[in-house]
């Protein structure tokens, strides 16, 4: 399961990354705004994007963590859209220790995090597409 919910962020870290690129704002300026105030690509007044239903879906159930477990969430937006808390991109190499240090985490935690963030994404994801639940 837990490929599924890897496949499914970054399948929806790039539709961010597209969407904000798309609006014209330098991505990194503004995604941690994204975890402050959920996702800046809000689109008021028009029809669902049906092509993306499933980044939307990953994008909703992103908000609902943020309410749920702040920290996964932030770990999770900078670990699939690849940025730091001061934009600045980490190489990937290197990406895990310099984002567990900027976070002021140990890299055991930062995996403690992650994986408690896709845990719970797998559930509501399941959840909704069982019915289970309204997204």
């Amino acid at each position: 399961m837990n490929d599924y919910i890897d496949d499914r962020l970054h399948s929806w870290a790039r539709w961010v990354q597209s969407q904000l690129s798309a609006l014209g704002f330098p991505s990194a300026d503004i995604l941690w705004n994204q975890m402050r105030y959920g996702t800046p690509i809000d689109k008021q007044g028009q029809a669902p994007d049906l092509e993306h239903e499933d980044e939307l879906q990953t994008d909703i159930a992103m908000r609902k963590l943020k309410d749920v477990h702040q920290k996964s969430h932030a770990v999770l937006i900078a670990k699939y859209l690849r940025v730091l808390p001061d934009g600045k991109k980490v190489p990937a190499g290197m990406y895990d220790k310099a984002l567990a240090a900027r976070m002021g985490l140990s890299e055991r935690k930062l995996y403690h995090y992650l994986e408690r963030g896709k845990d719970w994404l797998a559930g509501y994801l399941d959840a909704v597409q069982t019915h289970a639940i309204a997204p």
